[in-house]
């Protein structure tokens, strides 16, 4: 620990002209920059390497830091942006079967000067009380050279922050299972924002800040993002002046922190900076739209005015529950939306959530979108996630559990058992079409299970008249069939069921209000006996799953039949 690491001393002088005295730990020198406080009790190596801190003097309030090492694929870009460090104590025994190293050791190869063993908790306070301020940590006798030190500390701003950080170049990363492109903005980008759309399918071209709207138009993207990325957003007068015009083009935007700031700058709002910003994995934000408050990562020392957003062509989303500042937009204007805090980190709740609905529910719209990549990409997945196991598919036999059954046959054929209720609530023959297409008969390759259970389904809803309710009642009573079907099979691994994104909506998100809930979302037994449900389909709306069924070769007659709903006529 710290107690055993003797070294040097060094000094911290604030713009105040206050010196603290310490040790000096990472490279030896002198240096000059913004000194900020975060609250992060883990992130460090995060911190190290986030380009957001450019030119700032970072100060860890938690008191030990470097316990976990330091590892590689932590880091969220190539090198370490920060001017200097602050730390109480610092470990010289990391214990974690991945670190690579220890704290010390990196920032003095990263050549970033730091001091510990001063009182960090009343440095915070001094920040808090007075606001974030200009200082030097030194390895230098601090008192020979103050006031030509003080001087220079006065002097110091943080220029040409955004420009400095960025890539020199585009660069391109392809996802394994492609199925979008996503122009990612470099105003200073953390990796883990590149990592969060990978793995959501999407191609990421990385660009630089100065890109324009007619450089984007030619790459010709599904989505474009914008950034994290340090210093005054106001600055970046040519980046607001693309951004504004990069709007125009229509295509869906996701912007962050910075981004966040500099869309808002394009639309006409204005940017403060703030006391001692927001820096840490404890920052609480409110969905206004939800009235729910949920726990973020930020770092962000400036702020969109709440009063200077345009009402005509945006609306202020989320607010800092401590502070009531702007922590989210979303345009009127543009497919756009906007958050100051940090969605790609794990301390950020309901962050995933974001990423979600940009690439799923917002970019696809905007045209490029295949259904054969869908298809391609769907089966392969599914015969990963499946593996050797067996499937019970809720067969009814409309468009949404018909589609949900060919894909997985033809990704795991006979591993799955197609088991087909008819409850007697259909259409005239429909259960005799049913089997004609999916039976024995039909070209899919499957297990057909056909189950007479009209007199079954009759005598539970005998007397029900509440609609809703015949919907729970229809719901459970087909799970409770296929539980006893599955026992006949033997061991079954997945329930597959044809569950669409207007299923999810309908039924509830949130605090959204249920407008009718459906047999395959929610109200399931808590007994059911798979290991786990598997939805293709969830993520679609319905023209879009009938475009699927016609790359799937389904019979159109079938794709296009009139919808019926589940629960048929009961």
């Amino acid at each position: 620990m710290a107690l055993f690491n003797k070294s040097d001393k060094a000094y911290l002088l604030l713009a105040d002209g206050t010196v603290l005295e310490g040790q000096s730990f990472g490279a030896k020198g002198t240096v000059i920059g913004e000194v900020v406080f975060t609250t992060g009790m883990t992130g460090y190596q995060e911190t190290l390497t986030d380009p957001s801190y450019y030119g700032q003097i970072v100060v860890q309030t938690f008191p030990l830091i470097g316990n976990y090492g330091v590892n590689k694929e932590d880091f969220e870009s190539k090198k370490s942006y920060v001017s200097g460090y602050i730390v109480r104590e610092w470990c010289n025994t990391p214990s974690n079967f991945r670190s690579e190293g220890n704290v010390n050791d990196f920032i003095a190869e990263q050549n970033i000067i730091g001091i510990h063993s001063i009182d960090t908790r009343s440095l915070t306070r001094k920040i808090r009380e007075y606001g974030v301020m200009n200082g030097a940590i030194t390895t230098e006798d601090v008192y020979s050279k103050k006031e030509e030190l003080l001087k220079q500390i006065k002097e110091y701003t943080i220029k040409d922050a955004v420009h400095t950080v960025t890539v020199p170049e585009k660069n391109e990363y392809k996802a394994e299972n492609s199925r979008y492109r996503v122009v990612l903005i470099d105003l200073g980008y953390k990796r883990n924002i590149r990592q969060e759309l990978l793995k959501r399918g999407c191609d990421v071209i990385v660009v630089p800040d100065r890109t324009t709207a007619e450089e984007i138009k030619q790459i010709n993207p599904d989505g474009i993002m914008l950034s994290n990325g340090p210093g005054d957003p106001a600055e970046n007068t040519e980046v607001i002046k693309n951004v504004a015009e990069i709007a125009k083009l229509g295509i869906p935007i996701f912007g962050i922190c910075m981004g966040h700031q500099i869309m808002a700058l394009a639309h006409g709002a204005k940017t403060e900076k703030l006391k001692y910003g927001h820096r840490g994995a404890n920052q609480p934000v409110i969905d206004l739209r939800l009235d729910k408050t949920f726990v973020t990562s930020q770092n962000h020392g400036y702020a969109v005015v709440n009063d200077s957003v345009n009402t005509d062509i945006a609306e202020v989303s989320h607010i800092n529950a401590n502070d009531k500042t702007c922590e989210g937009v979303r345009y009127k204007n543009a497919k756009a939306f906007t958050v100051q805090f940090h969605p790609e980190v794990v301390h950020t709740e309901e962050g995933s959530k974001l990423f979600h609905a940009f690439v799923y529910d917002i970019c696809r719209c905007a045209g490029t979108w295949k259904m054969d990549s869908f298809v391609d990409t769907t089966v392969k997945e599914l015969r990963e996630k499946i593996g050797d196991g067996r499937v019970l598919c809720a067969l009814s036999g409309g468009v949404d559990s018909s589609v949900c059954a060919v894909l997985l046959s033809k990704a795991v054929g006979k591993q799955l058992t197609c088991v087909f209720v008819d409850h007697g609530l259909l259409r005239k023959d429909e259960g005799d079409e049913v089997e004609k297409v999916f039976g024995p008969e039909g070209p899919y390759e499957l297990n057909f299970v056909r189950v007479n259970a009209q007199e079954y389904f009759y005598e539970k809803l005998k007397g029900v008249t509440d609609p809703e309710q015949k919907r729970k009642i229809i719901g459970a009573e087909f799970i409770n069939v296929f539980e006893k079907e599955a026992r006949k099979i033997g061991k079954v691994d997945f329930l597959a069921q044809g569950t669409i994104y207007p299923d999810v909506v309908e039924s509830g998100i949130g605090k959204g209000a249920v407008i009718k809930s459906h047999h395959n979302v929610g109200g399931l037994p808590d007994h059911v006996d798979f290991k786990e449900i598997v939805e293709p389909l969830r993520t679609l709306f319905k023209d879009e799953v009938r475009q699927v069924g016609l790359e799937l070769g389904i019979p159109r007659n079938l794709v296009y039949r009139q919808p019926f709903p589940g629960p048929g006529l009961g």
